[in-house]
C-alpha cells in the first residue's frame, strides 16, 4: 500500500469514527452498556483512553530518562588550538 492510499484510509477511518462519536454522544439510542445509557459509556470510554494516552506517554518519557546515558561533560576553559 503506497503512502497516499494509507493516507486516504485513515482519513476516512477518523471520519468515520468522529461521526460515530458525535451520533453516540449527541443523539445516542436508548441502549445500555455495562449499565450505562451509551452515552455514558461511549464518554467513559474515550476519558480511558484519553487518560492512557496522557499517562502512558509520561511513562514512555520517564523511562526513557531513566535508562539513556548521561551526557559526557564537556571540558570549558582554554583548550589548545
Amino acid at each position: 500500500m503506497d503512502d497516499r492510499a494509507a493516507g486516504a484510509v485513515m482519513i476516512t477511518i477518523s471520519i468515520v469514527v468522529m461521526l460515530a462519536y458525535i451520533y453516540l454522544v449527541f443523539t445516542p439510542p436508548p441502549i445500555t452498556v455495562m449499565g450505562d445509557p451509551i452515552d455514558i459509556f461511549t464518554l467513559k470510554v474515550m476519558g480511558l483512553i484519553a487518560l492512557a494516552t496522557i499517562f502512558g506517554l509520561l511513562s514512555w518519557i520517564g523511562y526513557t530518562l531513566i535508562t539513556s546515558p548521561r551526557p559526557e561533560p564537556e571540558e570549558l576553559g582554554g583548550g589548545e588550538d
